[in-house]
């Protein structure tokens, strides 16, 4: 029947979490070496240096590029880890996906393109796997107060902590009257 997910799950195969956590080390060395090349930018202009300062700004961008697409491999390697194939190959796979690992930023955009995905099959319940925050700092949940806000602003109905603490049933294009959280307040 085809990939739903194709544009999910990366050309990376399997999703090694040791790779994905070598790609967020390299990721957070191109983050310190960007900070580095705009303070030293900034150190230039103010010096009266400007070609220095253009050429360290562009440094710091190419940085910050880097940086990004080294996270955006190290996501895809965590989401591959946790959505092994045949996840997204068949609608039938498409019953639920896992946030876990991934940044607050990556978790949603990974749940837009499932609930899109879910959308296309006509899917109408999906569960999204946030997790309960136990390994994020401070013991705080992070991933799932982010996607009870997307679902809220993408007025989907949603059940929190169903099937269990750490996932959200969601309730893909409900009529509009129904639209909102169940059992709680309703958004419309």
């Amino acid at each position: 029947m085809g990939n739903f997910l194709s544009n999910i799950h990366s050309s990376y195969p399997a999703g090694d979490v040791d790779d994905a956590q070598k790609w967020r080390d390299k990721a957070s060395d191109e983050a310190k070496r960007k900070s580095d090349a705009f303070q030293r930018s900034q150190e230039a202009w103010r010096a009266g240096r400007k070609a220095d300062a253009k050429a360290l700004s562009n440094e710091g961008k190419q940085h910050a590029a880097s940086m990004v697409q080294y996270n955006e491999r190290a996501a895809a390697e965590i989401f591959a880890h946790y959505n092994p194939p045949p996840y997204g190959q068949t609608a039938a796979y498409l019953e639920q996906v896992d946030l876990h690992g991934l940044y607050v930023e990556e978790a949603l955009k990974y749940a837009e393109k499932h609930i899109l995905a879910c959308r296309k099959v006509h899917r109408t319940t999906t569960v999204l796997i946030t997790g309960r925050g136990n390994r994020s700092k401070d013991g705080l949940a992070r991933i799932k107060p982010a996607i009870e806000a997307f679902l809220k602003k993408e007025n989907l109905r949603a059940i929190a902590d169903v099937p269990n603490q750490g996932c959200v049933t969601v309730e893909i294009d409900v009529p509009n009257n129904k639209a909102g959280w169940a059992d709680s307040c309703f958004i419309m």
